[in-house]
């Protein structure tokens, strides 16, 4: 490490941060089964007087609007962090019998470490339509809050996709459970310890999180800066809410004109190059796409300025290729996306060294920061564009002021 680094302070979030993250780790989830997730954000907008909305596939976007200034300045270009709110999980489709569970699955998980997992469904629950009649109107009648948890243990795989993924699974469980009930690996309820979060789902609850703090710090602070999180749905499953918001808003047929600037915000595989408690590391591609260069630069260039401005701000540029993530469908569509990320430890729920299903883990440092960082891109968005032309002018009067190197030397003592 860096010696400039090493002589950083550690960063420790505010207690109201980590408490609205707790929160939301406890909560179940699944592709296609966010609804627990939808109903706390939905609610922690309604009470902040943020405006919320439902989109077609029940992506829920939020938007965080300053009262006018009436400076008449012009405006900076409308800006939108997004989040998936989804982890590999299972739901119930049906009972076999009265101790076995057909359930799907979805997300990418080694077949030999699924049979013999142990899980937990939540079944029964308040229809989300009577929790939370304004939310999702049209919701399906499996889409229950809460429920109590039943265990069970995966007997057998039933069904394997096109790209070699786990899509059917049979269950072994203490009692039936009701069509729709979420299941997850039966592991542990979210907590903090030693410097991290632990859970059954750090990717991306934490990162979702993340957007609901930052949209608790701009309401706090009464911001100027108007900013959009949009909290995507089935992300695991094949980016499902991410290619809606891009067809809604980006492709032919847009029915809604989208922010200029969209960032995507993930817990990212950690990697020997990007470790753990570094900082928030500015992605600059994943597996399968490099990412808009200005916004890198710009995002790097809000990063060193706070870093600058505080001792306990220190943050990486990598290229995080350990899996694709949602900006790789904005960047698909719109051509100009950025990427933020901390590095997760036991990906997907794997701990590889042990062999074993395992809690993910990310520090609470990191974390923390990644906050930090999206505040300052919201307030240094003037930023954001050119920064790749200032360079090329730079590379001019540089090359030109120093022209005479190609015929003479120059501080060369005689």
């Amino acid at each position: 490490m860096p010696r400039s680094e090493l002589r950083r302070k550690r960063f420790h979030p505010p207690t109201r941060w980590i408490k609205l993250a707790i929160e939301l780790m406890r909560l179940p989830t699944s592709p296609f089964h966010e609804h627990n997730l939808l109903l706390w954000i939905w609610r922690f907008a309604q009470r902040r007087g943020l405006s919320a909305r439902i989109d077609g596939v029940g992506n829920l976007i939020v938007s965080y609007e300053p009262a006018p200034s009436g400076s008449g300045q012009d405006s900076p270009p409308p800006l939108a962090f997004a989040a998936h709110l989804d982890h590999t999980g299972f739901w119930a489709v049906r009972m076999r019998d009265e101790k076995t569970l057909r359930a799907h699955w979805m997300g990418r998980f080694p077949e030999d470490l699924i049979v013999g997992g142990r899980v937990v469904f939540w079944t029964g629950g308040k229809p989300l339509a009577e929790a939370e009649p304004g939310l999702m109107p049209d919701a399906p009648d499996d889409f229950r809050v809460g429920g109590r948890r039943v265990g069970g243990v995966v007997t057998k795989v039933l069904g394997i996709n096109e790209e070699g993924d786990v899509t059917g699974v049979e269950v072994e469980v203490e009692e039936p459970v009701l069509p729709g009930s979420i299941g997850m690996w039966d592991l542990p309820d979210a907590d903090h310890r030693g410097g991290k979060f632990y859970a059954r789902a750090c990717d991306d609850v934490a990162g979702a999180a993340a957007l609901v703090c930052l949209l608790d710090v701009l309401v706090r602070e009464e911001s100027p800066h108007p900013v959009t999180c949009v909290f995507t749905r089935a992300e695991e499953g094949g980016f499902f809410g991410a290619i809606h918001y891009c067809t809604e808003h980006y492709g032919p047929n847009a029915t809604r004109k989208g922010p200029e600037l969209i960032v995507s915000v993930e817990c990212s595989k950690a990697l020997p190059h990007a470790p753990q408690g570094l900082g928030p590391i500015v992605r600059v591609g994943d597996k399968h796409v490099m990412f808009e260069p200005e916004m890198t630069v710009w995002a790097s260039r809000c990063a060193r300025a706070l870093s600058l401005r505080e001792d306990t701000f220190l943050f990486q540029r990598k290229l995080m290729d350990g899996g694709t993530c949602e900006s790789s469908v904005f960047q698909s569509w719109m051509g100009r996306a950025g990427a933020l990320c901390i590095a997760l430890g036991n990906y997907h729920n794997q701990n590889v060294e042990a062999g074993t299903i395992d809690l993910e883990n990310v520090d609470i440092g990191d974390w923390g920061n990644l906050v930090r960082l999206m505040q300052a891109m919201v307030e240094m968005r003037e930023l954001s564009g050119g920064v790749l032309g200032e360079f090329k002018e730079w590379c001019v009067q540089w090359s030109d002021k120093h022209k005479h190197l190609y015929f003479e030397p120059a501080g060369v003592a005689e």
